[in-house]
């Protein structure tokens, strides 16, 4: 029994517990609703020639309305998937938007860990999935997600951390979707810039002090 207790206590029990709230609130969602259906799962619908389509739709979109071509290309074929796919995929994506904040935010206690657990269970989630749970999720919860996940890889090679060639490749392809929704763009250039500037001055700094 002690044993029992020990493997438990192992356990980060916020996370675990924001994962399971989180994969019960998108298993009982309804996403039969919206731009899902009504635009994204007509474009490729009967097509024998899923590639060609791809890239005619992305071309047209792109002519249109420039910004979330590569975010749109998701989103028609998570249309077109089981609606497991999408359920399953956008709570590991909450749980990617969950983990770098407990890096970027540096929490170390598991009272912390509550405290964030909870401030993001607050959050209205209906609003993930006003025009469709499919494309308004790809369009915001992804990007941010992905993006602060960049954010905190950036911090870890701020740090001299060593990272593996993975984890950069993933950083990379993850900031390439995150800066193809425009607020998240601008918050990336910000951010970066930022970073940039911060390091320009400390090394001016530190080269009057040597």
């Amino acid at each position: 029994m002690e044993n029992l207790k020990e493997k438990l206590n192992q356990f980060d029990k916020p996370t675990i517990t924001f994962f399971f709230i989180m994969l019960a609130y998108h298993m009982l969602a309804n996403i039969n609703y919206g731009d899902d259906v009504s635009y994204f799962q007509n474009v490729l619908a009967g097509s024998q020639d899923y590639i060609g389509d791809t890239i005619r739709f992305s071309f047209e979109r792109y002519n249109t309305w420039s910004s979330r071509t590569i975010i749109e290309i998701f989103v028609i074929y998570l249309a077109h998937l089981p609606h497991i796919v999408w359920r399953i995929a956008d709570t590991m994506m909450w749980m990617l938007l969950y983990s770098p904040m407990i890096n970027l935010l540096d929490i170390k206690t598991e009272k912390m860990r509550w405290s964030l657990t909870i401030l993001l269970l607050l959050f209205p989630f209906k609003y993930t999935g006003t025009a469709g749970w499919i494309c308004t999720s790809l369009n915001y919860t992804w990007p941010t997600a992905l993006g602060l996940y960049f954010f905190s890889i950036v911090r870890e090679w701020r740090k001299s951390t060593s990272v593996s060639t993975a984890t950069t490749i993933s950083a990379l392809l993850a900031l390439v979707y995150a800066a193809n929704e425009e607020q998240m763009s601008a918050v990336l250039f910000i951010v970066l810039s930022a970073v940039l500037l911060q390091d320009i001055f400390q090394k001016h700094v530190n080269s009057l002090v040597l």
